[in-house]
């Protein structure tokens, strides 16, 4: 399983995320006519682990944007992705998954966007792992 798909799985399942947003977590984009609130993702960057053994794992920075309707439910969408994602470890994506080392908020912003009447919260996570 590659890490996009682990992160999909992840926040599509937690019950604080899905909560919110069901299942209306998108890669890359919202889809048109999305309902809201709803949730994007991007990586943005990876960087290899390496150690004197050899490559021990990825660290790739994902943005992760939260959006609503309002400035509030943008950001309740936000404290529940932080509440699933920050400091994780562990399996994610299920069985198949890969090993989370750790994720972590690296930053943590709120955009208007006034041409589509929407609000943003966006997220930068780095997320430290290998696979299975």
């Amino acid at each position: 399983m590659r890490i996009d798909e682990a992160l999909y799985a992840h926040l599509s399942t937690d019950a604080g995320v899905s909560a919110l947003t069901g299942t209306r977590v998108y890669p890359e984009a919202l889809p048109q006519g999305v309902t809201f609130p709803a949730i994007t993702y991007l990586q943005v960057s990876s960087v290899p682990i390496r150690t004197m053994g050899g490559r021990q794992g990825r660290s790739p920075r994902f943005q992760i944007d939260c959006w609503g309707s309002t400035a509030t439910s943008a950001r309740e969408v936000a404290e529940a992705v932080i509440a699933a994602l920050d400091h994780y470890s562990g399996t994610m994506g299920g069985v198949d998954g890969v090993i989370v080392r750790g994720a972590f908020l690296e930053n943590d912003q709120q955009i208007n966007e006034p041409d589509a009447k929407l609000h943003r919260v966006s997220l930068d996570f780095v997320i430290h792992w290998q696979e299975v």
